[in-house]
């Protein structure tokens, strides 16, 4: 099949908005090096760091990506534990 799609669309079931995507060879590189970036990470077992944003709550993974939970402003698990259970050390 010889088939070029140049453009798609993205809807936001959410608010109810649909936004067109143009298929530039950019974005085709972009995408090509995030999906290797993403393979190595795979085969780290390392998961990315989410830094929370103004657009996070109009995402409908916010509730699984927890992105307030980690990032520069992030607590340790220990400091958050310290905090509940008011002790010096763990």
């Amino acid at each position: 099949m010889n088939v070029a799609i140049l453009e798609g669309d993205l809807f936001y079931h959410e608010i109810r908005k649909r936004e067109q995507v143009v298929f530039s060879e950019k974005l085709r590189a972009r995408v090509a090096d995030l999906v290797a970036e993403m393979k190595q990470m795979y085969a780290e077992a390392r998961t990315p760091e989410a830094n929370y944003k103004s657009h996070c709550r109009q995402c409908s993974l916010v509730t699984l990506c927890k992105p307030k939970w980690s990032g520069k402003k992030a607590k340790s698990a220990a400091a958050y534990v310290q905090g509940w259970i008011g002790a010096e050390e763990l």
